[in-house]
């Protein structure tokens, strides 16, 4: 039998805390770690950039049904819920159905909307952090297509909001016999092995991708 949570909200006294809003820095969200080996396959990414946001939230570490009188709401483990306020006391504010759940650092829920309640004493999280795209930004990315004769291929494109930009896409060729680094723009990279299914590489350096534009709103 699965095992399940029924919750029990004992309100306090007080009135409920209210979450102060998450504020997230914008970053550039890269495919890629630069000097490390990556190995792709025709029709990938050798590079995808866009800018984003690193944002805190919590995976589901144990298989429970939440009971309420709302109705059953399953959380199952590898389940990603993201983070959007922190309370007074330190907890995260996390959207789950219609509440926003209490969960402390260490994964414990201890309440919910604010107020604490009856609720397991082990972890039922825990706290990660993820790259969130912005959906409106620029993205460009570089995929392999393949090599023929000692000449890599790969195909430029760039997208806003999730559109392809037609005029902008280029078909790029790269001769290995003048050496083994290729760049586009400021990513410089180094193919370590090339076939016509798949391409070894290293992103020696992208010079900080400064040519991404912020955003197209």
């Amino acid at each position: 039998m699965r095992p399940s949570l029924v919750v029990v909200v004992l309100l306090l006294a007080s009135c409920a805390q209210s979450a102060q809003l998450i504020v997230t820095s914008p970053t550039v969200l890269r495919s890629y770690s630069l000097g490390e080996t990556h190995t792709v396959g025709v029709g990938e990414p050798m590079f995808d950039v866009q800018r984003g946001a690193v944002v805190p939230g919590f995976v589901v570490v144990r298989d429970y049904e939440v009971r309420s009188g709302f109705g059953d709401y399953p959380i199952r483990p590898g389940d990603f819920y993201e983070a959007t306020g922190r309370y007074p006391g330190g907890e995260y504010a996390v959207p789950f159905e219609s509440y926003h759940l209490m969960v402390r650092e260490d994964g414990v829920v201890v309440g919910h909307d604010g107020r604490r309640g009856r609720w397991p004493e082990e972890p039922l999280f825990e706290l990660v952090e993820r790259m969130r795209p912005d959906s409106a930004a620029f993205r460009a990315m570089m995929i392999y297509s393949g090599v023929s004769g000692g000449t890599v291929r790969a195909e430029y494109r760039e997208f806003v909001s999730d559109m392809i930009r037609p005029a902008f896409s280029q078909d790029l060729t790269y001769d290995l016999a003048e050496g083994a680094e290729i760049a586009y723009r400021s990513i410089r990279i180094e193919v370590v092995e090339a076939t016509n299914t798949e391409v070894s590489y290293r992103v020696l350096d992208d010079g900080g991708l400064d040519w991404l534009p912020n955003s197209f709103r």
